[in-house]
């Protein structure tokens, strides 16, 4: 940040010396200099009001288009059409950029934002990139985490941030399923719910979320009284909680979540975590903690968990480890290996806390690549992430049910998914999904 406050200096002293050195010129050769850049400044005008128009018809937001004089284009916006994957937003932006801008020698630089948090910044020449559009030659690009370098003497058409996203509610609806496979009770057990999470962002970081589900259908062994009937899904709500992220110094972010949480029983209480990703994004660090009161009677609940996950892009391969202590005092090591396919991807886990456990999990869209742009009263969406689990206890002659080990507080706004792409949202990943960046745009422009 102070580096950031530097820079924007310096960018200042840049342009207060070239108004200077104009005022000194003779008044003949200002008055045709100035001629000069008015005529720039009306070709480039109209460029660029095109280009907002076609990324507000997109359904993208918070959108803020400039350039200056060198000539260098900036755009600055929010995604929440892509929900599946910002990669796809990134492409279309950067293709719109190559569309609508024709000037010689023209830069750019864009800048991702989540609930106005700067996220990424890719920097690049126009004319490299349209050549990576027709040809899909190796674009040169500056793909860097957090905050664009600023770039001097701006101007901005129109308002900026045109389309704002806050105060939008985000439906996301997807399934919510509880099972028990091949028991001594029955081969398939389940109890299945519909599931809405409402997220509504509010102010910068933070926002509101509510979750409530209703349950559709279930097996008999889910009736009240029978062996699963306390596992089964209960209509209303689960979670209601106000958070609110920042983005801190050197790669770090925290996000807290006060408010109702349901965990079989209704909690009131905290979760925080805090995520560190690494430059190129091969490393990630998070912490977790939480703790919730119990509220019917004198009971409460805290756990801390720490995790690492490295993130193999050039094969897919993501390795997972979590340690601590966890929601239902079981203390101990969950270790995942996640195969990714796009945007899906297949998993098997071991764990060890009061029990060992191995399973096998998936995580799947349930939504298409790309949503409904959003309204003025809201958008409704599929689950981008929807995942499921199997599991079964191992080291031990039988295989006694196992409920809730190793398992923390979920939140449908969290710091991973919803901030940081999955883990994804870095130059390594681009790099490695260079045919994808275009291929978004060919798709959707």
């Amino acid at each position: 940040m102070l580096n950031n406050h530097k820079k924007r200096e310096a960018a200042f002293k840049a342009h207060y010396q070239q108004q200077r050195e104009l005022a000194q010129k003779p008044l003949e050769q200002a008055k045709q200099e100035v001629t000069e850049r008015d005529e720039f400044r009306k070709s480039l005008t109209l460029q660029t009001r095109e280009l907002k128009n076609a990324l507000i018809d997109d359904g993208l937001e918070a959108i803020s288009v400039g350039f200056n004089r060198d000539p260098h284009i900036v755009v600055s916006f929010e995604n929440y059409v892509f929900n599946r994957n910002d990669i796809d937003a990134i492409g279309l932006v950067l293709g719109r950029i190559a569309e609508h801008i024709d000037e010689p020698n023209a830069k750019y630089t864009i800048q991702l934002l989540n609930r106005g948090i700067p996220m990424l910044s890719v920097r690049g020449d126009i004319d490299n990139y349209r050549e990576f559009i027709n040809t899909s030659s190796t674009p040169d690009m500056d793909i860097r985490r957090g905050e664009m370098d600023p770039i001097g003497s701006v101007s901005w058409v129109g308002m900026p941030k045109a389309n704002s996203p806050y105060f939008r509610p985000r439906v996301t609806v997807g399934p919510s399923l509880d099972s028990h496979f091949a028991t001594e009770i029955g081969v398939y057990d389940f109890s299945l719910a519909i599931k809405a999470d409402v997220d509504v962002p509010m102010w910068y970081g933070g926002g509101i979320s509510v979750s409530a589900e209703t349950e559709v259908a279930k097996t008999d062994d889910y009736e009240a009284g029978k062996p699963f009937g306390r596992f089964a899904k209960d209509s209303g709500v689960t979670q209601a909680t106000i958070y609110q992220t920042l983005d801190l110094p050197y790669g770090i972010y925290n996000q807290t979540h006060i408010g109702f949480f349901k965990e079989f029983n209704d909690y009131t209480g905290i979760k925080n975590e805090t995520a560190w990703l690494s430059e190129n994004g091969r490393h990630q660090i998070n912490a977790e903690i939480g703790y919730l009161e119990y509220d019917d009677f004198d009971l409460d609940r805290d756990y801390q968990t720490l995790s690492y996950r490295y993130n193999w892009v050039e094969q897919d391969v993501s390795f997972h480890a979590t340690a601590g202590r966890f929601f239902y005092e079981d203390s101990g090591v969950k270790l995942e290996t996640r195969f990714w396919f796009g945007d899906s991807y297949i998993s098997v886990f071991a764990q060890d806390t009061d029990v060992q456990v191995a399973g096998i999990a998936f995580s799947i869209p349930l939504t298409p690549r790309k949503d409904m742009a959003p309204i003025r009263y809201g958008q409704i969406k599929g689950n981008e992430a929807w995942r499921h689990e199997v599991s079964t206890r191992i080291g031990e002659s039988t295989n006694a049910l196992v409920v809730g080990r190793a398992h923390t507080v979920k939140t449908p706004v969290n710091l991973d998914k919803t901030f940081l792409n999955q883990g994804r949202l870095s130059s390594s990943y681009i790099y490695s999904n260079l045919a994808r960046l275009r291929e978004a745009y060919l798709t959707y422009r």
